[in-house]
């Protein structure tokens, strides 16, 4: 394992160690279909999100705590449900890995 670039680096939004734990919670077939979800729908209820899938209620919630935790989505109490969202500020200013990854392994 590399050493931090700083002893003290934190979860702070965008440094490396808050970027590879959001880019592992993507790392789950049903988190990114959650993603695609609410980035195609916008804010949903657990209720909307369990709708179409083949997972119960509870794994979701799972997920998306997993994926709050890691700083990818939001949620929002209205009135007796939560409401979910992505987080799109902080996605956004994730650093990338690479400029252009298409370039790894000899890849064009």
């Amino acid at each position: 394992m590399l050493p931090s670039r700083h002893d003290t680096d934190t979860l702070r939004p965008g440094s490396i160690p808050a970027t590879a734990q959001m880019f592992a919670a993507l790392g789950d077939e049903t988190r990114l279909r959650l993603v695609d979800h609410l980035c195609s729908d916008g804010p949903l209820s657990i209720t909307r999100l369990a709708a179409d899938a083949q997972i119960s209620r509870q794994a979701i919630t799972k997920h998306l705590r997993t994926m709050e935790t890691a700083g990818l989505v939001q949620s929002l109490r209205s009135g007796r449900e939560i409401i979910w969202r992505m987080d799109q500020a902080r996605v956004e200013e994730a650093p990338l890995p690479a400029p252009d990854l298409r370039s790894v392994g000899g890849g064009a």
